[in-house]
């Protein structure tokens, strides 16, 4: 789904259905919407199936919710790294060879590794290339420190020990030794931000016209989007919650665990491996994980779902036209079926709603 100059949904709703795996486009393969049925436990409207919310929430006064202005504020720190997140998009990358690997850098290496001189199985990178940065990049023991101070065009050996626990009896706790080889140093160059540049790059996609335009659509965008932000947090800390539907919940975590599976599938990797590697015992440990971000999605929907009901909210085409930004909705209606097409809008129009009638605070 491309990005939008309209805000849809609030970051901390978008992390719990990012969570999921359900914003993030129309999924790998069609076998992923023979498998998973996203709208489990959804009517077609978007409503929940056999569930009235009046039965577990009272929402509180939300027609005139107070927002501090003050814990909405888009500093201009922010502001800049979210432009210059756009700009990263269209960074031209050189790749230096004459000089030294120095901290922070990203580095463009080959490796090959072995325990007592034979190589071990997914310990090379088969002559692909691969790419760490400095200080950044997770690898074992201090693997990448030891990048520093090497020239492009150099080989040498990397030590380390595997962690007693790493997962892998065949190097757990092993000590094993990466001949590598620095292939170039990656560095990036920011393009110069000019209303040349926004007109000829962001003015279709984002509407931005100048670079003043941009500054203050990107500024009003996240101050609407940290507004939403707190009146999600205000809603779901302040309405009374009786207690949660429990299939319906159980629904939920049964869904994230089929799609956990198949994006795993997708990958050549098991669950077993998958588990192990992660920590957990065994798969309810794995599903118990997901609760607490599962049940704060349903107290959401229920919330959600009872201000829409008391306030006689309905979904009309245009809605849903304006929320995918009037791209062809059968792609999404396909994969993840009415019923969860039809609650994304749902829950967007109720933001927005709360939105129009908070009053902001000095």
């Amino acid at each position: 789904m491309k990005k939008k100059r309209t805000v849809k949904l609030c970051s901390a709703v978008l992390a719990v259905f990012l969570m999921t795996g359900m914003l993030a486009g129309c999924g790998d393969t069609q076998e992923d919407s023979d498998t998973l049925n996203f709208s489990v436990g959804l009517k077609e409207d978007g409503t929940m199936d056999g569930i009235s919310p009046a039965d577990y929430v009272t929402p509180v006064g939300y027609d005139a919710i107070e927002v501090p202005d003050a814990e909405i504020a888009v500093s201009d720190e922010d502001l800049q790294s979210q432009i210059d997140s756009i700009l990263q998009n269209y960074a031209e990358t050189s790749q230096i060879t004459d000089r030294a690997v120095a901290d922070g850098d990203t580095v463009n290496i080959d490796y090959v590794g072995r325990i007592d001189g034979v190589e071990f199985e997914n310990g090379s990178t088969q002559g692909q290339g691969t790419s760490v940065t400095i200080g950044t990049t997770q690898y074992i023991d201090d693997f990448i420190d030891q990048l520093v101070g090497h020239m492009p065009g150099e080989t040498f050996d990397v030590n380390v020990t595997f962690p007693e626990d790493y997962g892998d009896e065949a190097v757990n706790g092993k000590d094993a030794v990466f001949e590598t080889t620095i292939n170039y140093i990656e560095e990036s160059t920011l393009p110069e931000l000019t209303d040349e540049f926004v007109a000829e790059n962001l003015q279709e996609s984002e509407g931005y016209t100048s670079v003043e335009d941009m500054r203050t659509k990107i500024r009003e965008d996240q101050y609407e989007m940290n507004k939403q932000q707190y009146l999600y947090e205000y809603i779901l800390d302040n309405s009374e919650f009786k207690e949660l539907p429990s299939d319906f919940v159980d629904e939920q975590l049964t869904l994230q665990m089929r799609y956990v599976e198949t994006q795993l599938q997708s990958t050549g990797a098991s669950l077993d491996e998958y588990l192990e590697q992660m920590g957990y015992e065994n798969e309810d440990e794995l599903k118990e994980s997901f609760r607490g971000s599962i049940e704060e999605l349903v107290r959401y929907y229920l919330v959600c779902q009872s201000i829409f009901e008391e306030q006689q909210m309905e979904i009309t085409d245009e809605d849903r036209q304006a929320f995918f930004d009037n791209e062809d909705i059968s792609q999404y209606t396909e994969y993840y079926g009415e019923g969860y097409v039809n609650r994304l809008v749902m829950d967007n129009m109720v933001m927005e709603f709360l939105s129009e009638h908070a009053s902001v605070t000095a």
